[in-house]
């Protein structure tokens, strides 16, 4: 009497019933957290971020100032959540009260918005313009700052609570 052949249910090798065109469950979720870690490592990366911190509310309520070679700009965000930007230049003194939030970034840190904040001083060369600002909350020397532009080292320095 012949040995019966014992047929395994699947065959790795190409031909009839194998797992040609057939992906497991597992295999398919581990492709899928790969292109979710890829996208969030992605996602956290902004130009120039080291130091970026997370903080409260209440943390940024202070005064803050920036200087360059021909102004300077002190900005005061009030626990009420007003600010006023004071700007200092060779053209006549000026200044802007405005409304502020906070905002947490996702996998970073904090964020200041001034809403319709001035984006520039008033000029004799261009006038004032207003929009949203961004500041991102940074920790440099040991003391929270505000950057405006992180990738040209333009930062807000806190100079009183």
């Amino acid at each position: 009497m012949p040995t019966p052949t014992i047929k395994p249910p699947f065959s790795l090798c190409y031909g009839t019933d194998s797992m040609r065109g057939h992906a497991s469950a597992a295999t398919v979720f581990n492709f899928a957290l790969l292109g979710a870690v890829c996208l969030l490592a992605g996602c956290h990366t902004r130009d120039a971020d080291k130091g970026s911190v997370r903080v409260t509310r209440a943390k940024v309520i202070g005064v803050y100032e920036t200087k360059s070679d021909n102004s300077s700009e002190r900005l005061e965000l009030k626990s009420e959540g007003t600010d006023v930007q004071d700007f200092t230049s060779k053209s006549p003194p000026f200044r802007h009260t405005g409304r502020w939030r906070m905002e947490d970034l996702f996998l970073d840190g904090s964020q200041v918005v001034l809403e319709n904040a001035a984006l520039s001083g008033n000029d004799a060369t261009r006038p004032t313009s207003f929009g949203d600002l961004n500041l991102y909350t940074h920790q440099r020397s040991g003391k929270l700052a505000l950057a405006r532009n992180e990738a040209a080292d333009w930062y807000y320095d806190r100079i009183s609570k």
